[in-house]
């Protein structure tokens, strides 16, 4: 996950999304309807005879907050056209290699951005906080404050925008299309089987420096398999953000002004 470094972090009383509090983030306009060119991943995959499978960590308790976030109705990947067919356009570079795509997260609504900012902020009252078991699981080195300060949770994300996907590269699933998760997920992620992801060193939302995609701490091998996911997005016209080797947006995104809060449904 990444959220963007740019807005100032304003604290506004509300009563919709969190006791008391909501998040305001003022980079581009807020939307909540969803545009005709937002689209299922899966519809734009069927359409060109590939499939990419999801994974839909927010819509689940399975994350670094350990509940479903708000706005995560159904664990699927919604994307601006064009952010899809590049996505389609690199799982086709990658036929015939017994290796796929694998999707974390896509769009994220505004609600949701919300919701992570609140439950950071919440951890600064929290005694408890080092005994929790998401903390040594995603965040091991850093408090929830932390976490806002080094921008791993900002009030902003491009995820917002439609055009950002958090993603790995697996061994080719099999036919019923099972993937364990559970060994994909946070700093202490394994990568010792089949049809799990190839090894990156971390898993996803592991937030620590050792997520940074080019971190000379990690071994050789993990740093190609980084870089070979990076050349193939690339290709794809996605480029990456250096903190976490497993987020890329869409260079050309149709929506760079605006921010949407519609669910992801």
């Amino acid at each position: 996950m990444r959220m963007t470094r740019y807005g100032s972090l304003t604290l506004l009383l509300s009563v919709s999304l969190w006791p008391g509090l909501v998040w305001a983030c003022d980079q581009g306009d807020l939307v909540q309807q969803r545009p005709e060119n937002f689209v299922s991943l899966a519809d734009i995959g069927a359409e060109a005879g590939v499939r990419i499978p999801v994974i839909g960590v927010y819509a689940d308790s399975d994350n670094f907050l350990g509940e479903s976030v708000n706005g995560y109705e159904d664990p699927i990947c919604l994307l601006a056209r064009p952010a899809a067919m590049a996505l389609v356009n690199a799982q086709q570079q990658l036929s015939g290699s017994g290796l796929s795509l694998l999707i974390f997260d896509c769009y994220r609504p505004q609600q949701a951005v919300d919701h992570f900012m609140a439950w950071a902020d919440a951890g600064a009252d929290d005694d408890d906080d080092s005994d929790d078991a998401e903390k040594s699981r995603y965040y091991p080195k850093f408090t929830r404050e932390d976490l806002i300060d080094d921008v791993y949770i900002a009030e902003c994300s491009g995820h917002s925008r439609g055009s950002t996907v958090d993603l790995t590269i697996v061994y080719q699933p099999g036919s019923d299309g099972d993937i364990d998760s559970e060994h994909l997920l946070g700093c202490d992620a394994s990568f010792d089987g089949r049809p799990k992801g190839i090894d990156m060193g971390t898993g996803f939302d592991c937030f620590d420096p050792t997520s940074h995609t080019e971190n000379r701490k990690q071994p050789f091998h993990v740093l190609e398999n980084r870089r070979m996911l990076k050349r193939l997005m690339e290709s794809a016209g996605f480029r990456n953000y250096e903190k976490e080797w497993w987020h890329y947006t869409l260079k050309d995104e149709p929506y760079p002004e605006t921010r949407f809060d519609f669910p992801v449904e």
